[in-house]
């Protein structure tokens, strides 16, 4: 009957004698059991069989026949669990499993493109974030190995420099996205398991190696504007994400070190070197409003809409990402003075969604946290910040607009209380 092709739902009742009969293949059961473990061991699917533990063995182990070893059983030998159990063999006879297994999704574009590019990271990732968690020795160097050839695998996702097809730089930022959430995880680890004074300089090694890819290869004598607009989205975002994992894990010397250290890069018109700050992670992209107006979509920022979306169910929430972009504005406000401002906040559109001060703003209301804030603003004392606001209020400075709407600067920064708690 096991063989029928009828049949498709066996049921072993197996207790100690049963189990016993069954490994030394004596009687009817040992002919059974002939017949129905080269059943099993020939079928793909193991849904045929089910074996029902009646009685356990002295020791509490099941006793099921060896060839039955590591499969799936129903236990009926114990109180407890018989009538939920006895529901599951219910269900086995009648195919009617409590939970069904999912219908396979649509694969993502980086699976299924055939163009799709790809970086040659994950093993290196894996193999950095198992250092960080043991405390390896090798920690610190498979985090330089895996940054390193990060990026300079970078160079993977170049477009030609002729293109000025909007839908191309989306496309590639679009592959990115799985390869920065892996960065973001290894950066996770390391700031969970590693120490400010080493990660610091190396984190911010890695964010100046991408300040290249932002603008034309020396090489390169005639290009699109929107050429680099995919790496120029990139480093922005990966700047914001990192920071904001710095700040929410209070790593304030950490985040003063990113912002406050200047990055090397070479000159794009003269190729000599040069120091800049902060400010060069924030390039505008001409490539967001073609697009916004070729597709009509009436968007105030693409770019902005674009972070927005990326920034769910990730490690940080994007209010914490606009946070990030917040203290980037303020500082480079109280650094630079009123002179031409390089730091465009972008997402900071969405603040208007926002109906409070961000986290960092609202902890400094107590005077011990306000040093911490203050640092990471790049402001000796609050005058230097008070003077930044009073220059907003007189007209002095302008604030960022978007549709009529100024940027509610005095409320995010929880102005009117800091330091008021003693």
């Amino acid at each position: 009957m096991v063989t029928d092709k009828t049949i498709n739902r066996v049921i072993i009742i197996c207790d100690k004698q049963y189990a016993q009969k069954a490994n030394e293949r004596t009687g009817g059961v040992g002919t059974e059991t002939q017949i129905i473990s080269a059943e099993v061991y020939r079928s793909q699917k193991q849904d045929k069989f089910v074996a029902v533990i009646a009685e356990r063995n002295d020791d509490g182990s099941v006793p099921t026949p060896a060839y039955y070893a590591s499969r799936i059983y129903i236990d009926l030998s114990r109180p407890g669990t018989y009538a939920e159990n006895f529901e599951s063999l219910i269900r086995f006879v009648f195919d009617k499993p409590l939970h069904k297994k999912p219908e396979l999704g649509k694969p993502p574009s980086y699976i299924s493109d055939v163009d799709a590019v790809s970086l040659p990271t994950s093993t290196l990732a894996n193999r950095a974030i198992d250092a960080l968690k043991s405390g390896k020795p090798i920690s610190l160097g498979a985090i330089d190995e895996y940054l390193e050839t990060f990026s300079g695998s970078l160079e993977n996702f170049r477009l030609p420099v002729s293109t000025n097809d909007d839908e191309l730089i989306i496309k590639s930022i679009d592959q990115f996205l799985p390869y920065r959430n892996e960065l973001l995880g290894v950066v996770s680890n390391l700031i969970r398991y590693g120490r400010a004074d080493e990660y610091s300089e190396r984190l911010h090694s890695f964010l100046e190696q991408l300040l290249p890819y932002m603008n034309r290869p020396p090489e390169t004598s005639s290009w699109s504007r929107i050429a680099f607009d995919n790496y120029r989205f990139i480093a922005h975002e990966l700047f914001l994400h990192i920071l904001s994992m710095l700040i929410q894990s209070s790593q304030i010397d950490a985040a003063d070190y990113l912002l406050g250290t200047p990055y090397i890069t070479n000159d794009d018109s003269s190729g000599s070197r040069k120091a800049m700050s902060f400010g060069a992670f924030r390039i505008p992209t001409e490539s967001f409003d073609l697009r916004n107006r070729r597709l009509d979509s009436k968007r105030t920022s693409l770019r902005a809409d674009l972070l927005e979306q990326r920034a769910r169910n990730t490690r940080n929430q994007f209010s914490q990402v606009m946070e990030a972009d917040f203290v980037c504005f303020l500082r480079n406000e109280i650094i630079k003075g009123n002179t031409m401002k390089v730091w465009w906040p972008e997402t900071l559109l969405y603040t208007f969604k926002q109906y409070g001060p961000f986290d960092l703003f609202l902890r400094a209301s107590s005077k011990k946290a306000l040093p911490a804030m203050l640092k990471i603003l790049g402001a000796s004392n609050i005058q230097k910040l008070k003077d930044v606001v009073d220059e907003f209020r007189s007209g002095k400075r302008q604030l960022p607009r978007w549709n009529y709407e100024s940027l509610p600067v005095e409320g995010l920064m929880n102005f009117d209380a800091l330091g008021s708690i003693p």
